[in-house]
């Protein structure tokens, strides 16, 4: 009877796991060399093969064991003899019958030092070679990176062998591995697979892809104060009340870090839960994120009426808006604050609806990867506008009429933001570059006048709604200047622009005339901050209160640059340059190649003079996805690393076909 037992693995019948067997010291030592080589021989059969001896942990504690590669079945038995004859030696040892190797190495099925990326990581060498290759795919399998001169090792491998592989070992495992993989000329096996210890779960999660049109720029801290609390109190807590959110009850949805809005990862896990789960798994960090919740988008038929309901709220919000007194220079103290105070209330009124269409809704009717149209994420005044830019750069509007007729338009919709009819110095860079804008980009752009919006119901009420909220944006900047004129009259503040950096109790405390001490250093230094900030760029995440993949980061280390995936047909060459925020527009010059994380509507004329665009999401939401398909400019999207492995400056080729970037 042999000694040899069969050891039965952990997902043996659905992991390629080679054949492993157990044995114990008294058995070898009882038999021959010779005998022990025969019946090695036998539980491996005629095929062509060799042997992996487990010799122990690595290193005390660890789980990973030492392996020992041996080529014939005479050169494990004598292993298996020296090791049991070792004063000391271990009672039993494990070993493995693989196939004949034609490569090996190592696959992650996520990165392995970047917990804010899904990729699938693999590195490995041909045998006979020592060169090692690294691949990196996307979470769907698509070829993101490969290193160079590797096209042997992807000759000899699929990249579909080792997304099988991923896909498998995370159905088994649900937490990220590391398997140690051979190929043998048709398929994988594997030797081991032992949890990724770099990538523990993160037990708190800030993340800035689900502002969903909300604030994809830095935010002042005036905006913030207000539009935080709209949404906290007109959406997240209604929602919180009826999902029974409990636990939540008294935990921040919203923080302003780096000058930039976050959200708190556990309410969008949260929603991730109810009702049949949310669209917004991809906001999340991988380790947070439940696929299952990637359901079936929302039938039209059954939410006519709840569509009805929230169609009437945003005409009564409109109307009301447009019957609103507005304050002029004689009006009294009380009145104006009365004036702000009602702005205040129509904007937490507004985010109740704004936040169940940005979050809820929209995401459903146009989940991530859906091609975009343009009627999905503008309005006609937006059409009309980027029209107007055609004629512009035709000399059939002037930069004045131009400015005359779009006067409340701004980078952004936080007051903050010089309005066009201002003329700061951000818009005067927007003449130039329409003076170099191609002909067919300027034919393209008039010729968007004539399209018809036809926006789904979800979709134009989302696209409805954030119109208001810039409206009710604009005019609080009107009556914010009218403010900041008494307060630097009173010697309350310095500059005009200083009212945008109180929070809102210290412009109460200001108003009221009980300005706090080196209140005028402070907001020196957050002018400072806010402007770094915006011209840095922001991390993706905050996942447990560590940056990962900060601007700075991407430039020091010098990131691979990964590929994605083709949206708008064509070639494009030029300067890469990424924008974060409205405030480095100016920066922008004809020919450019923009980047972008996220776009804010406010960036659509910038946007239009580019030659290319590369994004780093597949959100069909987002309006530079959307012009980009309605003006043919060539696009790659899905580039999730974008913002950090392009620097600016450098010349990059992008295809738009193919979803590839190269660096010139």
């Amino acid at each position: 009877m042999s000694g040899f037992k069969a050891v039965q693995r952990d997902h043996q019948d659905v992991l390629p796991l080679a054949p492993c067997w157990k044995v114990e010291r008294d058995y070898v030592l009882s038999l021959s060399a010779s005998a022990l080589t025969a019946e090695l021989a036998a539980l491996a059969g005629d095929e062509k093969h060799y042997w992996v001896l487990q010799q122990g942990p690595l290193a005390p504690g660890s789980k990973r064991q030492s392996l020992l590669n041996l080529d014939s079945d005479l050169a494990l038995a004598g292993a298996l003899g020296q090791t049991f004859s070792r004063e000391g030696g271990p009672d039993s040892l494990v070993f493995q019958c693989m196939p004949p190797q034609r490569a090996a190495g190592v696959l992650f099925t996520r990165h392995p030092m970047r917990p804010d990326l899904e990729h699938i990581v693999v590195e490995g060498c041909l045998s006979g070679s020592d060169a090692q290759q690294r691949i990196i795919l996307h979470a769907d399998g698509a070829l993101a990176w490969r290193s160079p001169d590797s096209e042997a090792f992807t000759d000899e491998v699929s990249t579909a062998a080792f997304y099988e592989l991923a896909q498998t070992l995370h159905q088994c495992f649900g937490e990220p591995r590391a398997a140690e993989w051979i190929w043998d000329g048709a398929q994988l096996s594997m030797v081991q697979a032992l949890p990724i210890g770099t990538l523990a779960m993160p037990s708190e999660v800030w993340t800035r892809r689900a502002g969903l049109g909300f604030s994809n720029q830095a935010i002042s801290p005036l905006w913030y104060t207000m539009l935080g609390r709209w949404l906290k109190e007109g959406f997240w807590r209604k929602v919180g009340h009826k999902a029974g959110w409990s636990e939540l009850g008294n935990v921040e949805p919203y923080r302003r870090q780096h000058s930039y809005l976050y959200g708190n990862g556990r309410f969008f896990r949260a929603l991730q839960n109810w009702r049949g789960g949310s669209f917004l798994w991809w906001a999340l960090p991988p380790a947070w994120r439940h696929k299952s919740a990637e359901s079936a988008p929302l039938s039209n038929s059954s939410h006519m009426l709840a569509r009805a309901w929230v169609s009437i709220k945003l005409l009564w919000l409109e109307l009301r808006t447009k019957k609103l007194d507005q304050c002029d220079g004689d009006a009294t103290a009380d009145e104006v604050w009365l004036e702000l105070i009602r702005l205040d209330r129509l904007g937490k009124m507004l985010s109740s609806t704004e936040g169940a269409l940005g979050y809820i809704y929209a995401p459903a009717v146009a989940p991530r990867g859906t091609r975009p149209t343009i009627s999905d994420s503008l309005l006609s005044s937006d059409t009309a506008l980027l029209s107007d830019l055609g004629g512009v750069s035709r000399d059939e509007i002037t930069w004045a009429e131009f400015c005359a007729r779009h006067g409340q338009y701004s980078a952004g919709d936080d007051p903050v933001f010089p309005r066009l009819l201002e003329q700061g110095g951000d818009s005067k860079s927007l003449p130039l570059l329409l003076e170099k804008l191609s002909p067919q980009r300027a034919e393209a752009l008039i010729a968007l006048r004539s399209l018809r919006l036809q926006p789904h119901g979800w979709l134009g009420l989302r696209r409805r709604a954030a119109g208001l909220r810039q409206h009710l944006a604009g005019r609080m900047r009107r009556l914010l200047l009218l403010m900041s004129q008494r307060l630097v009259a009173l010697r309350r503040i310095k500059h005009p622009d200083d009212i945008f950096f109180l929070y809102f109790d210290e412009l109460w405390q200001a108003w009221q005339g009980q300005t706090r001490r080196q209140l005028d250093t402070l907001l020196g230094e957050r002018k400072v901050r806010y402007l770094s900030d915006a011209h840095a760029g922001p991390p993706d995440w905050i996942i447990d209160s560590i940056g990962y993949g900060t601007s700075p980061l991407g430039q020091r280390t010098g990131h691979d640059t990964v590929q994605g995936y083709g949206l708008v047909s064509g070639k494009a060459q030029g300067r890469v340059q990424r924008i974060g925020s409205g405030w480095q527009l100016n920066q922008v010059e004809a020919g450019d190649v923009l980047v972008l994380d996220q776009s804010d509507i406010g960036w659509l004329p910038w946007i239009a003079c580019a030659s290319g665009l590369v994004l780093a999401h597949r959100d069909p939401l987002d309006p530079a996805a959307a012009l980009a398909c309605a003006l043919g400019i060539p696009t790659v999207w899905g580039v999730d690393d974008a913002m950090h492995c392009l620097p600016d400056g450098v010349e990059i080729m992008l295809d738009g076909d193919s979803g590839h970037l190269d660096q010139l």
